[in-house]
């Protein structure tokens, strides 16, 4: 295969590029970009918009200088923006707006004071002294290992009553038991299952 071509704008003679591959060299025609743009309208091809009056690009944006007819003008008169006196966001699937986009969960999850709480000594004998009474063991299903699952301890300290229902109960040895990383996910307060734990007790 030659290594060379004869351009069809120029008529120069190029060679092939180390980065140019076999199957892209077979169908070259053209030295560069610019005599490969020429041939867009040196074949003959007209461009879309020659001799149309319309002022809108393919896309649909308005040009600068449309106007609108006289018939579409009468329509328009007396109606009233859809959008007309609101502020902020719109909410999905409804009509009403809100002042700026609150996050679902602002206000919910550990406070500071909830940090510090489980973060203090008391806290923290509370969960070591349920752990040694039960010797490591899950009350549930006898699991024992001392492995870590994403980063924690696969043995979970869990509130027999709910531990945002009985803060009263939170260190009490008696409202403490031990269980593995599978079974606590069971329970009725733990995760998605907490709503609905609550919304029962409520009612």
């Amino acid at each position: 295969m030659k290594d060379t071509k004869k351009c069809l704008i120029c008529k120069k003679e190029f060679i092939k590029s180390y980065y140019c591959s076999l199957k892209d060299w077979k169908t070259r025609k053209y030295c560069s970009r610019e005599c490969a743009k020429a041939t867009l309208f040196h074949n003959g091809i007209t461009p879309w918009n020659k001799g149309k009056s319309v002022r809108l690009n393919p896309i649909g944006e308005f040009k600068k200088g449309f106007k609108w007819s006289d018939e579409i003008k009468d329509k328009m008169k007396g109606r009233i923006p859809w959008n007309k006196g609101t502020k902020g966001i719109m909410k999905s699937n409804s009509g009403t707006f809100r002042p700026g986009n609150i996050p679902i969960h602002k206000g919910k999850g550990i406070t500071p004071q909830e940090r510090l709480f489980r973060n203090c000594k008391e806290y923290k004998d509370w969960r070591t002294t349920v752990l040694k009474r039960d010797d490591f063991i899950c009350v549930w299903c006898g699991y024992k290992s001392h492995t870590r699952v994403n980063g924690h301890s696969d043995m979970v300290v869990d509130h027999i009553k709910s531990y945002a229902l009985y803060p009263e109960l939170r260190t009490k040895i008696e409202n403490g038991r031990t269980l593995c990383y599978w079974c606590h996910k069971k329970t009725e307060t733990y995760g998605l299952n907490k709503q609905f734990f609550i919304s029962k007790v409520v009612i």
